[in-house]
């Protein structure tokens, strides 16, 4: 009898539907009909590149990014990109300084890395609790920072459903409007072990002279992403996601799960408030409109 699936609510490593899963275990053995498996592959060869660019393509169709931008796929994950970010554009201006908007966890280790780099400004540097974001009208943007910095922070379960007005400052964010976009791919773009980068073609070749090799966008735009040796498997798993999500022809596959999960977890939230003893000892988190469309967060006392 074929054993059911366990339920995983983690908000990544995330789910990944089945079929996406299998089409992976017949490519360990068989890439593509190539008869090597795709962990053998080399990543130079023509095969893999038709791998890559694939990926690309089909990312920047279901994302509608313009061809003024690059897309990179690198090692690192998101903390990586915390120094990438500042080593690749906090040099953008002379006084080399940064706004950050912190309103989790990430985000503060975000600001904490730039620092090694320039002038970081934290816009809101002391928060009761990472709750909710800030009313814009009470921020004091630098209009002389290299770029602003805003954070979708899965641990906390902030997200902004806005886009912040920057006065024409670069945005970064974690597309015209934005200069420069990263995320990890165990998120909703495939396993851990592979970066999404999507960064302005101007912003690029600006790099810090002390910005490692491996990090300078310019130098893996140059090379096709392929500057190191890439974790070849965890590409072609993105782009197996990828044709997954691009299915239907738009993110309809993202969006409509994504209100599915809103409503379970209120009513996990409801089920557990309804259940006595165990209700008064977890609470939901975020109760406001800047509460993540995909992840939702519950403390439980320990007193209890």
């Amino acid at each position: 009898m074929e054993k059911k699936q366990t339920i995983n609510f983690g908000a990544g490593p995330a789910k990944l539907p089945q079929s996406v899963l299998l089409q992976a275990q017949k490519e360990l053995l068989d890439c593509s009909g190539t008869g090597i498996s795709i962990l053998e592959m080399s990543h130079r060869s023509s095969d893999f590149s038709k791998i890559i660019n694939t990926t690309e393509n089909l990312l920047r169709e279901l994302l509608n990014v313009p061809e003024s931008y690059k897309i990179l796929f690198l090692q690192g994950g998101g903390s990586g990109q915390f120094s990438g970010v500042p080593l690749n554009l906090i040099g953008l201006k002379e006084d080399r300084c940064a706004d950050y908007l912190v309103t989790g966890t990430w985000s503060a280790k975000a600001a904490k890395e730039a620092e090694k780099y320039g002038k970081v400004k934290v816009i809101h540097p002391k928060l009761d609790s990472y709750t909710k974001i800030p009313d814009s009208s009470t921020w004091s943007l630098n209009p002389s920072a290299s770029y602003v910095y805003c954070c979708n922070e899965t641990v906390h379960g902030v997200e902004f459903n806005f886009i912040p007005d920057t006065k024409g400052v670069v945005l970064v964010i974690d597309v015209s409007k934005f200069g420069l976009i990263f995320a990890g791919a165990q998120k909703n773009v495939g396993c851990a072990g592979v970066t999404v980068v999507i960064v302005r073609e101007d912003l690029m070749g600006k790099a810090l002279k002390e910005c490692p090799i491996i990090l300078d966008y310019q130098v893996q735009a140059g090379n096709n992403s392929l500057y190191n040796t890439p974790p070849c498997f965890r590409y072609g798993f993105s782009l197996f996601i990828i044709l997954c999500l691009s299915g239907d022809g738009d993110l309809l596959l993202i969006t409509e799960p994504a209100l599915l999960t809103r409503s379970l977890y209120a009513a996990v939230f409801l089920t557990v408030a309804c259940c006595g003893s165990i209700g008064s000892s977890m609470s939901r988190h975020l109760l406001c409109h800047n509460s993540s469309s995909v992840a939702d967060l519950f403390r439980q006392d320990q007193t209890h």
